[in-house]
């Protein structure tokens, strides 16, 4: 199974196993052996699971976001390599920090 993120100016992904400052807002864990730590990147990022996804199976895909300065409100979208394929926009919003 493989990921595909298209992510709004100035917004990269740090990869798996980065710190930020603070603690995230929101966990997403799923089972460890279809948990995926995705790449650092920016514009379109790709992860993909070592592991082929059985039918009814589930994977996790963890991306790690960053907004830069110049960041702006936008949209990103997710697509799939999966028959069929899967595409989700998903509403981003950049609350400058106080």
């Amino acid at each position: 199974m493989t990921l595909t993120l298209t992510l709004p100016p100035d917004v990269k992904t740090v990869g798996a196993g980065n710190n930020l400052v603070d603690e995230p807002l929101l966990r997403l864990n799923g089972a460890a052996e279809q948990t995926v730590g995705c790449p650092e990147g920016k514009g379109t990022v790709t992860c993909s699971s070592n592991e082929p996804l059985a039918p009814g199976a589930s994977v996790t895909f963890v991306f790690r976001l960053l907004a830069g300065p110049k960041s702006q409100s936008g949209t990103m979208t997710a697509t799939t390599d999966s028959a069929p394929p899967l595409r989700i926009n998903i509403p981003v919003t950049i609350t400058p920090k106080k």
